[in-house]
């Protein structure tokens, strides 16, 4: 028996929080934003972007993430110019 595809009607699963970490203390930070949809997920974001301010490398892992609105505040966070 084939597994039946998902119908239009199945629930989704609400989108999780955006999360970060030291990976290397002062080194290597990670950023995971999972939607764009809520503000939330991109205030978030932002505050991790300041708590790793002085990070030499930082990753953003924006895998499985839906889209939503552009999110215009965290693109200037991350910009040192227009």
């Amino acid at each position: 028996m084939e597994p039946k595809a998902p119908t239009a009607d199945a629930k989704k699963e609400p989108p999780e929080t955006t999360e970060g970490r030291w990976i290397h203390e002062s080194v290597l930070a990670y950023i995971k934003i999972p939607s764009f949809d809520e503000p939330e997920f991109q205030k978030s974001a932002i505050e991790f972007l300041r708590k790793f301010q002085n990070a030499k490398t930082l990753i953003i892992d924006v895998r499985g993430n839906g889209g939503g609105g552009t999110p215009s505040d965290l693109i200037r966070s991350l910009m040192d110019r227009p």
